[in-house]
Parts: structure tokens; C-alpha cells; sequence
């Protein structure tokens, strides 16, 4: 019964060595890369991975003077951010190193505000005005309400802005280099290009 007992651990361990390395020899660097890298890094799979999507609470405040009263609006709502960078403006090259290897030379663009989703759901309003103001105006107005919705939209990329929330493209950077590794590019055949202005 012992005898049994060793060899039935030593084949479990035999086989997840070799399960291991298996794993290992697959998921490491492969001599030739895949082939396909522009319509790759141009898919919508890798738009998702290197683009931060960000949820922000927003607050917005305008008030206006006129010789009918003042005027003072305060709205808040949800916004949500995607920032990283336009994939359209990915400049990838397929070439070869001095050695003869596949590389790729790849220019990152600027990171930047993709797009911005108000969450119409999320808006509440808070108006207090003369009873002149209010009598002449009314808050339904579509074109009030789209300044309104504009205004939370900008305070939103401002705060985003302002306090850092937008990935560098060295950040962006090394999410490319670990996506094209997991499809069979060595590190050392990826090369980024000088940063443009």
C-alpha cells in the first residue's frame, strides 16, 4: 500500500511538471511573432484595454446678475470619462532589426479624453431666482438644459485634468508591450518611437 501511495504521488508530480512546462514553453515569447500586429493593435479589443474609463460625481454652479435679479443654478450628475488615446492616430511599423528579427516601432499619440457620457438619470437641478427671472424663464427650456448638461461635461474633464486622472503614455506604453508579449512578440521586438509634439 505504501509503494502504491509513492508512485501515485510521484506520477502527480511528474505530470504537473510537465504541465508546467508546458504552460511555461506556451505562454513565453515565441521565436516568430503572430502575424497580424496593425489589425491587432487597431481592434476594438485593444481600444478597451488601453483606454481608463473614469465615473465622476460632478458639481457645476452659474450665477448671472442682471437688472431683473440674479440668477443661480446649481446641477450635479454623473459622468463618465474614457481616456487614453485614439487608436486611429497608432502609427505602427512592421519592419526587421539589424539582425533580420520581426520588429514593430510603434508611436504612441497623445493620451486624451476619448469621450464623455453624462448619465441623464444621474442630473438634478437646483434653481434660485428672482420672481422676474423665473416668471420670463423657464428651467424646461431645451436650451438651458443643454448648457447645463454642457457645463457638467467640462467641469468633468477639468477635474480630470487638473488632478491626474489621465494615464501617461508610458503607462500606455507598457499595456501595449504586455498585450502584443501575450501574442507572441518578445519584448525586445517591440521599440516605441521618439514622443511627438
Amino acid at each position: 500500500m505504501p509503494l502504491k501511495r509513492i508512485v501515485s504521488v510521484l506520477l502527480l508530480m511528474a505530470a504537473t511538471a510537465a504541465g508546467t512546462a508546458v504552460a511555461v514553453a506556451w505562454n513565453g515569447p515565441r521565436a516568430e511573432p503572430l502575424p497580424g500586429a496593425t489589425t491587432l493593435l487597431r481592434s476594438e479589443m485593444v481600444k478597451n484595454l488601453v483606454t481608463n474609463r473614469i465615473t465622476l460625481q460632478v458639481v457645476a454652479h452659474e450665477a448671472v446678475s442682471t437688472r431683473l435679479g440674479r440668477d443661480e443654478i446649481v446641477a450635479y450628475g454623473t459622468v463618465t470619462l474614457h481616456v487614453g488615446m485614439d487608436l486611429e492616430n497608432l502609427g505602427v511599423e512592421e519592419t526587421t532589426s539589424d539582425t533580420g528579427e520581426p520588429k514593430l516601432v510603434l508611436t504612441v499619440p497623445q493620451v486624451q479624453i476619448v469621450s464623455v457620457e453624462l448619465n441623464e438619470r444621474s442630473v438634478y437641478i437646483l434653481r434660485k431666482s428672482s420672481l422676474a427671472l423665473t416668471l420670463l424663464s423657464d428651467l424646461d427650456d431645451a436650451r438651458v438644459q443643454s448648457l447645463i448638461r454642457e457645463l457638467l461635461r467640462v467641469k468633468a474633464q477639468q477635474f480630470a485634468r487638473n488632478n491626474g486622472l489621465l494615464p501617461t503614455r508610458q503607462h500606455l506604453q507598457e499595456r501595449l508591450t504586455e498585450l502584443l508579449v501575450l501574442f507572441g512578440y518578445d519584448p525586445a521586438q517591440i521599440e516605441f518611437a521618439a514622443e511627438t509634439t
